[in-house]
């Protein structure tokens, strides 16, 4: 995961604890139904909008073929993303995927002029 943000010298030590906050709601609390299908609406309209000109659409089918994807890749629907995201949601859980205590960190400043 990579997260990046533009942050004052003061204000970087609490967007951090708001940040690892984040991540620790994220992997203890289950995603409310509501967010989930939020999400899933998104992706299906991004990847909709990610065939809407020639460049995009030969772009993809190139990445299919680079990839090996399945035939019928481009044709993913609502219901192909019902029940599959919510067990992919508690699978980044339970394997614990986020685990901010052996995440690492890099932060860098700017010197003041």
């Amino acid at each position: 995961m990579d997260r990046r943000g533009d942050l004052r010298t003061e204000v970087t030590g609490g967007a951090m604890t708001e940040f690892l906050r984040e991540l620790n709601r994220i992997r203890d609390e289950k995603v409310p139904e509501d967010e989930l299908e939020a999400a899933r609406h998104s992706v299906i309209a991004r990847f909709a909008l990610s065939l809407e000109s020639p460049q995009q659409l030969s772009g993809t089918r190139s990445r299919e073929r680079t990839y090996n994807f399945p035939a019928d890749y481009g044709t993913i629907s609502r219901a192909d993303c019902g029940p599959l995201k919510r067990r992919m949601f508690e699978r980044v859980r339970e394997e614990e995927y986020i685990n901010p205590g052996t995440m690492q960190w890099w932060l860098s400043a700017t010197p003041t002029k």
